[in-house]
């Protein structure tokens, strides 16, 4: 999670068109790439047979390998050796699919590459779910610093492996193209997921909808989990707010960030449907975090509360893939 509380000018332009919008009366989504998105919930049977099959151990054992790295900064090497880890491991869990590419997406001005696995469907229009891999000391920064970013983010890239391990092990066969996306440099001012959502704004694609994974295993004391309302598509969350109700029966709130402080904020601004659920309120977020102290025992050396995320992305992937 990015938290940096400098005032980007693409905050700037999302705000001020929001406020344009609503001035001139405009539907919110006119100034939305629009693709006939259905919010409907009709995948019962399918979503609850996976929502069974996720697999806390499993999210745990990406966790703790990717703390294993001293740091997973976007300039050290290490940083590098872990997203081309993320890359195998996900190639491994879909090794005996035709429909499947995973790609180094390699960034202009540094050296971290962004993974993007691909999986092809009936249609070209896109589902995106990501996560950011790199981590950050905010304390110590720089190449050398311990980050073990067990919370922020080893965890979200668990829950997209965990995804995409019920992907294979179901035979899914999706209708949207469906692509998961671990972001390079989300904790340096989120310019992996800025230059891919504008590679895809220029090249014209449908994304019908995309999803944030950043915080997904520390348990705040108020809620289960919470949808950002800020920086995200208003529709979409109460899309998700629905599904956790269908499907998860956890408590849950909506709670501003305040700014653009993950990769979600980067699609908005390029006018892609994004939505944010995180794992507490913001006032209660980890404290950890951004510290040599983010590490896999400040959520008792477990991944259950992340296990909530792997089913709510499930629920989403499935019913949006209709």
């Amino acid at each position: 999670m990015n938290i940096s509380f400098n005032k980007y000018l693409v905050i700037f332009i999302i705000s001020i068109t929001t406020s344009i919008s609503t001035a001139f009366g405009y539907a919110e989504d006119s100034l939305w790439h629009l693709y006939g998105v259905d919010y409907k919930i009709t995948q019962q049977d399918q979503v609850k047979s996976w929502i069974e099959q996720v697999s806390e151990p499993h999210i745990a054992n990406t966790i703790k390998h990717l703390t294993s790295y001293r740091t997973r900064y976007y300039k050290a090497p290490e940083g590098v050796e872990a997203m081309k880890w993320i890359a195998s491991s996900w190639r491994s869990l879909l090794t005996k699919r035709s429909d499947v590419k995973v790609e180094l997406y390699d960034h202009k001005i540094f050296p971290q590459p962004s993974v993007i696995l691909t999986i092809q469907g009936d249609s070209n229009d896109l589902i995106i779910l990501g996560g950011h891999g790199d981590s950050i000391n905010t304390n110590d920064e720089g190449v050398h610093s311990v980050a073990p970013g067990a919370d922020d983010n080893a965890a979200g890239i668990g829950v997209l492996t965990e995804i995409i391990r019920l992907f294979g092990l179901n035979n899914y066969r999706p209708k949207h193209t469906i692509q998961f996306i671990a972001y390079a440099s989300e904790e340096h001012r989120i310019h992996g997921s800025y230059d891919l959502s504008d590679v895809y704004d220029k090249a014209g694609k449908s994304v019908i909808g995309v999803i944030q994974f950043d915080g997904v295993n520390y348990k705040g004391p108020s809620y289960d989990m919470v949808l950002v309302s800020d920086y995200t598509h208003k529709d979409q969350n109460e899309f998700l707010g629905r599904l956790i109700d269908t499907y998860l029966d956890i408590s849950w709130t909506y709670d501003p960030c305040g700014y653009g402080c993950s990769d979600h904020a980067a699609w908005t601004y390029e006018g892609y449907r994004a939505s944010f659920p995180f794992e507490s309120l913001l006032a209660e977020e980890n404290p950890y975090i951004h510290t040599a102290e983010d590490t896999f025992d400040k959520s008792g050396n477990n991944a259950n509360h992340a296990t909530l995320f792997a089913k709510l992305g499930v629920a989403y992937l499935l019913e949006l893939d209709q």
